[in-house]
């Protein structure tokens, strides 16, 4: 089983969380896992994408949904993993929070630019 993540997510930096945080997808996807905990990529794709465009629709020959998926995999999911927020499977492809969920609903009140 390849895993990323299993820092303790009270060590990251306020400097290094308002990095991770930029990204709205990241925010996107923290708030999807911390609601759920426990989160398939496939599903958390199809969260984010909603809450990012709103449709799932092809456009230039690639759906959103697989445009979201494959920068979750490659990008978003690995860095929140080495943050520790998150556990990433990569052979099974699950999400699950690695932090409590009060502390990622604290750091997502510190950076809401009202998108979540």
């Amino acid at each position: 089983m390849a895993e990323l993540g299993g820092r303790d997510a009270a060590t990251v930096s306020l400097e290094r969380a308002l990095s991770l945080l930029a990204d709205s997808v990241r925010r996107h996807a923290l708030a999807v896992v911390r609601d759920r905990e426990t989160v398939t990529l496939r599903e958390l794709s199809w969260a984010v994408t909603s809450r990012a465009t709103g449709t799932v629709r092809l456009t230039d020959g690639r759906s959103a949904l697989d445009r979201y998926r494959i920068r979750l995999h490659h990008v978003h999911l690995p860095k929140l993993a080495a943050a520790g927020l998150v556990t990433y499977d990569t052979d099974r492809r699950t999400v699950e929070l690695a932090a409590e969920p009060s502390a990622v609903t604290h750091l997502l009140a510190d950076v809401s630019d009202g998108t979540g």
